[in-house]
């Protein structure tokens, strides 16, 4: 949807954007099919009197939109005011059309409107008074089969991607012992029996090899996919739907060119496997306003880039301590992960006793220790990693000792909308949140943002 192009101030936005007294108009356009054809229905809450388009102000208020670093963003429902000058289009199709919300001043033209945040609808519901539709965030798209390959005789076959171990490859012709171990190409296939390196003949193209003898026992394989970063891996997932990628904006950590490996198939989901590789490094992933795949990372309030905030901007008597978590005294990242694992009994009497540990465990282990006498309770971190090197392991859970070194808590409070807009997931800001209101401003990580059109408020949630 692009709007008129009129006149556009960056400034005076600016100006109304951190206002705390001007309401903020929506724009929220719902596609839907009609014989094949898209089509859109473009709705607001504010007058707008400047448009190109048909644009009916019936968007009911109590709207709300909630972000959050453990699951996105979502809508709960986009309600119009229902006085049948809808009814014609109540039986079109609306699951699965693209719902874009815009954000601009009220009483000024449409140009003024920027993206806000975009999402999927899954359908209406509606009586006489009352349009209600159902919205999720565009990431759910990715809430589907990971994959959905299968051989020449109906065997689900799956995808490899990155640096896979120990994989049980798929027999696809028990008379030439012929396996499958990826449904796409690959650049590397390593074949064992029983844990022992053997002779194949290897079809890189179509994922497979050929069994040069009859095995003896467990037949295992080794394979790698050029795409063995987080970066290739998400770029992957992404490409199997509506949802591009920046990765200008996707990852800040070193992490990126780490070598990783996952493996795509029927029994797990798109959504599954991103939510995989992007918690070996400690980030979420998400949707953006603009439409694009980005990872939110937990990570200590920034020091020294950070947003100052007024404590007068904050909602009296509003401010609470929602939860806390203590140190945690052992960190362990798990990393080089077996497919399959195997008991030393069916492993080969030629493996030494180191060789054979590396097909019986499913992970290496890193560990680090905190010191934390004065928690008692402090418990331990695990957490099971699509790292295939030490290296990589060794930074994340250093990183995770030093951020869980120390108690931290969770506050939540109201402030004025303007406040904080430029404000968002994963941002630090610096605010004094004592309860008398009278003691030093602190550094805290934003993890929670809810918007409350109606108020003009927002509701943060933030941890340090």
């Amino acid at each position: 949807m692009r709007f008129r192009k009129i006149p556009f101030d960056n400034d005076a936005y600016e100006a109304w954007e951190a206002s705390d007294s001007q309401r903020r108009g929506l724009i929220v356009s719902l596609e839907y099919r009609e014989a094949g054809e898209i089509k859109y229905l473009r709705v607001s809450n504010v007058r707008i009197p400047q448009t190109e388009f048909e644009l009916t102000p019936c968007l009911l208020s109590d709207v709300k939109l909630e972000t959050s670093l453990g699951d996105g963003a979502a809508f709960t429902t986009i309600k119009l005011a229902n006085d049948g000058r809808f009814d014609h289009l109540l039986h079109k199709s609306w699951e699965g059309g693209n719902v874009t919300v815009y954000l601009g001043p009220e009483n000024y033209g449409d140009g003024w409107f920027v993206p806000f945040a975009r999402f999927t609808n899954e359908g209406l519901s509606a009586n006489s008074e009352v349009i209600e539709f159902s919205l999720t965030t565009k990431i759910a798209n990715l809430d589907i089969p990971a994959s959905t390959a299968r051989s020449d005789t109906g065997l689900e076959i799956p995808i490899v991607l990155g640096v896979v171990k120990n994989l049980e490859p798929v027999l696809v012709d028990p008379q030439t012992l012929t396996y499958q171990v990826s449904a796409e190409p690959v650049t590397d296939i390593v074949v064992r029996d029983n844990g022992v390196v053997i002779g194949a003949t290897v079809d890189l193209a179509g994922g497979k090899f050929t069994l040069d003898a009859s095995p003896i026992g467990e037949i295992t394989a080794d394979v790698t996919d050029w795409r063995d970063t987080a970066e290739s891996q998400l770029s992957w997932i992404s490409s199997n739907v509506d949802i591009d990628v920046d990765f200008e904006i996707l990852f800040t950590s070193s992490f990126v060119s780490s070598q990783c490996g996952i493996l795509a198939t029927n029994s797990v989901t798109l959504l599954q496997m991103a939510q995989e590789i992007c918690a070996s490094f400690g980030a979420t992933p998400t949707v953006n306003a603009l439409g694009f795949l980005e990872a939110k990372f937990l990570k200590a309030p920034n020091l020294t880039d950070y947003v100052s905030i007024s404590r007068s901007a904050i909602k009296e008597d509003s401010i609470e301590i929602v939860g806390s978590q203590v140190p945690y005294k052992q960190i362990e990242v798990r990393y080089s992960r077996l497919q399959k694992t195997q008991s030393e009994a069916n492993l080969a009497g030629s493996l030494t006793v180191q060789d054979k540990s590396n097909f019986t465990e499913a992970y290496k282990t890193v560990v680090v220790e905190n010191d934390v006498p004065d928690f008692p309770t402090a418990t331990n971190k695990v957490v099971n990693t699509v790292f295939m090197t030490r290296q990589a392991a060794e930074v994340e859970a250093n990183r995770l000792a030093q951020l869980f070194s120390v108690q931290r808590f969770t506050y939540k409070f109201s402030a004025c909308m303007g406040s904080f807009s430029k404000v968002g997931i994963g941002d630090t800001i610096s605010v004094d949140l004592s309860f008398s209101g009278d003691g030093q401003e602190s550094k805290y990580l934003v993890i929670g943002k809810t918007y409350d059109f109606d108020s003009n408020e927002v509701q943060l949630e933030v941890w340090a």
